[in-house]
């Protein structure tokens, strides 16, 4: 039986708000003092919903800007062979962010 590790929790709180994930319209919101908070805070929403993270076959990472911020779509297939699509809303972002966020993105997306 192999272990299943489920990687480190946000070194502080995490609340979530928004909607459900299916959409960048109903994207989730993830609330936390730092950018790596934000993340483990995505993984944290993850784990809870769907199970361990490294128990999942693949999971990808997609950075989609707008106007004013970010969202990330997280596509993953669990271990029964369900495909999941979760969209969460990103911080921010200043104008000048913005014009170097196409190299940032084509880094992100895989």
């Amino acid at each position: 039986m192999a272990l299943e590790w489920d990687g480190p929790d946000p070194s502080g709180p995490v609340s979530y708000s928004g909607g459900d994930g299916s959409s960048i319209e109903n994207a989730i919101v993830v609330h936390a003092t730092n950018d790596l908070d934000d993340t483990l805070g995505v993984y944290a929403y993850i784990k809870k919903h769907f199970g361990y993270r490294w128990t999942f076959r693949r999971m990808e990472r997609y950075v989609i800007p707008t106007d004013e911020r970010l969202y990330d779509e997280y596509a993953f297939v669990t271990r029964d062979g369900k495909k999941h699509e979760l969209y969460f809303q990103g911080r921010e972002y200043s104008p000048e962010e913005r014009k170097g966020s196409n190299q940032a993105i084509q880094r992100t997306a895989r």
